[in-house]
């Protein structure tokens, strides 16, 4: 039996080949939100509009990488009641915290508005 393998999308696939017809077989890799939940305890939802985030996108991807390095934060797609939302992860609760006082504009998946400076509570 031959096997080729193939890249359909974000999955790897094997294709087992025989005279008469080909079998697809999956192989089923781990979330990228599963890896970074297990890396980075704390996470933040943002809501997306319907427009995207447009600039802030390259924004906050510059900021986070001249931060917090390519590897010292997470991102990931994130579910939100009713609204397409992105999920930021953190290893502490002050690096989420300066994300959020860096971007004071983003609207949080949850619908609270982030603080506007670290001595406010309205989480609490």
């Amino acid at each position: 039996m031959q096997y080729k393998t193939g890249t359909f999308r974000l999955a790897t696939y094997k294709y087992r080949t025989t005279d008469s017809w080909n079998v697809l077989m999956a192989r089923r890799s781990t979330s990228s939100a599963g890896n970074a939940d297990r890396k980075f305890p704390v996470k933040i939802k943002i809501h997306v509009p319907r427009t995207g985030l447009g600039i802030m996108i390259v924004e906050i991807d510059v900021w986070l990488n001249k931060t917090f390095g390519p590897n010292g934060f997470g991102q990931s797609p994130a579910s939100a009641m009713g609204m397409d939302a992105t999920a930021f992860h953190f290893m502490m609760i002050e690096d989420a915290q300066a994300f959020l006082l860096a971007f004071p504009k983003i609207e949080l998946a949850s619908g609270l508005q982030p603080p506007s400076s670290p001595l406010e509570s309205s989480y609490r």
